[in-house]
């Protein structure tokens, strides 16, 4: 499975080093105590993150499976250092905006977070963009702005930053029906909290193509969560790993991603895959 890594890796993922872990380690190791300011936490949760991407794409493209990285000690031992000395909240977040209120729930969190009307919506609103879509012109299709993938991964953005799209005109009963998910539509108290929690909300169209990967990387916040609506799907030689886990894509039902855990995607099989991803919010936000 992991064999197309070696075809190319992108710049910034290479002269990696094993390295540069062990310093970060006995950086880490260095801290008296488990309090220091804010800036250098920033900076710790900086560094781990973006040491736990490396090291896992260094790992996929040495010929690693997925099922295989988690028994890394070098990878734990970031997990369990970074998580030991209060540098992230759990075990599954390395991002720098979080908060203890906040669960975890998991790599892939259940439909039930949804409320009976919220997940009526949204399954309404599954079947209405798999009826729009079929309006949209396949040329649409832009460079998406990450640079995370090998092969080709093209987006339509329908909503960027809570900002409705050119190519949302397509899809107004899908949206509309968006609109009635309380988790999507609804804000929470922003002053509940000491700083910002929300996540500015994206609606985006993501086709991944034969042959290709999208690499291991975090979401910026433990505060928002994603959900993938199902377009096209291959029957076979295409997922999701996110953490420790791989889920592959059910046409009938809706994806929650927790995208603060690291996760990364392949489809090495003939056909496009095409998911709609909708951010929403976290429930406990309504909560803290």
């Amino acid at each position: 499975m992991s064999s197309n890594f070696n075809k190319y890796i992108p710049a910034q993922f290479q002269g990696f080093s094993e390295n540069d872990c062990f310093d970060y380690l006995e950086l880490i190791n260095s801290i008296k105590g488990k309090a220091c300011s804010k800036i250098l936490l920033d900076h710790y949760r900086l560094n781990a993150r973006k040491l736990v991407e490396l090291l896992l794409t260094s790992h996929l493209y040495n010929g690693y499976m997925p099922k295989d990285i988690w028994k890394d000690s070098l990878l734990n031992a970031i997990y369990d250092k970074t998580f030991e000395r209060n540098i992230a909240d759990h075990r599954g977040i390395l991002s720098e905006i979080s908060h203890p209120s906040l669960r975890s729930l998991g790599p892939f969190p259940d439909l039930g977070i949804f409320s009976s009307n919220d997940l009526y919506w949204l399954m309404k609103a599954c079947e209405l963009f798999r009826a729009e879509y079929l309006n949209l012109a396949s040329s649409s299709g832009i460079d998406t702005r990450e640079n995370i993938y090998i092969g080709k991964w093209r987006a339509i953005e329908l909503m960027r930053d809570d900002n409705m799209c050119p190519s949302s005109r397509f899809f107004p009963k899908s949206l509309d029906a968006l609109n009635q998910i309380k988790l999507f539509s609804e804000q929470p108290i922003k002053n509940s909290v000491g700083y910002s929690l929300l996540a500015k909300r994206i609606v985006t169209i993501s086709r991944l193509y034969p042959d290709s990967n999208i690499l291991p990387h975090f979401g910026i916040s433990q505060s928002r969560l994603r959900v993938q609506i199902p377009l096209s799907i291959p029957t076979s030689n295409c997922a999701i790993n996110c953490y420790d886990t791989e889920m592959t894509w059910d046409e009938s039902l809706p994806l929650i991603l927790n995208d603060s855990y690291v996760h990364w995607v392949h489809n090495y099989s003939e056909m496009v895959r095409e998911v709609v991803l909708v951010d929403i919010h976290h429930p406990d936000l309504f909560n803290i």
